[in-house]
């Protein structure tokens, strides 16, 4: 995920990096009126952006033991 209006890490190179990027998974989330720190700028759409679509990556997925 990343604000459309981020100074820090602007939205064109993270974009062409992201495209050179090869994972089984991928998706380029666009925050429109965010900047770095999407999370307090838009927390309701964030929140609902993971449980949307990192969540159902992760369900079913953890295969280790805690540590003893």
């Amino acid at each position: 995920m990343i604000g459309r209006n981020d100074l820090h890490t602007p939205y064109e190179p993270a974009k062409a990096f992201f495209d050179t990027l090869e994972a089984p998974h991928k998706r380029f989330i666009t925050l429109e009126r965010s900047a770095h720190v999407p999370m307090m700028e838009e927390p309701g759409l964030f929140l609902l952006t993971l449980i949307q679509e990192v969540l159902p990556l992760t369900e079913g997925r953890a295969t280790f033991a805690p540590p003893k």
